[in-house]
């Protein structure tokens, strides 16, 4: 378990990242260098701020490589972080992530 920036309260728990909750370049990278499957966003700023936005860039940087599934992945991660953070279960934002994914399953299926 990674926690990013971490505190010492929770460092018993969990290895801190020295990454800041609105570095989301960092954290994307961080996610991807270590096959992060599950975030989970404990402030409410990173949300405001666009992390979902920064993940959703990731799967449409993996769907233009034609590197569908860890676009999936990506797409699947979003709609995690919208379910356990903002217990939003659906409307356009759980809806939009899983249409993509329907998309993409037919492209692999053509494949």
């Amino acid at each position: 378990i990674y926690c990013a920036p971490g505190n010492a309260g929770i460092a018993e728990y969990a290895e801190c990242v020295n990454i800041g909750a609105m570095e989301f370049d960092k954290l994307v990278a961080f996610a991807k260098e270590n096959e992060i499957d599950l975030t989970i966003i404990g402030m409410d700023d990173p949300l405001v701020g666009g992390v979902v936005d920064a993940f959703e860039a990731i799967a449409k940087i993996y769907e233009i490589r034609g590197e569908y599934e860890k676009a999936i992945e990506s797409y699947e991660k979003m709609i995690c972080i919208l379910k356990e953070d903002w217990n939003e279960t659906q409307g356009e934002g759980v809806d939009e992530p899983k249409r993509n994914i329907a998309r993409l399953r037919e492209k692999l299926a053509i494949k």
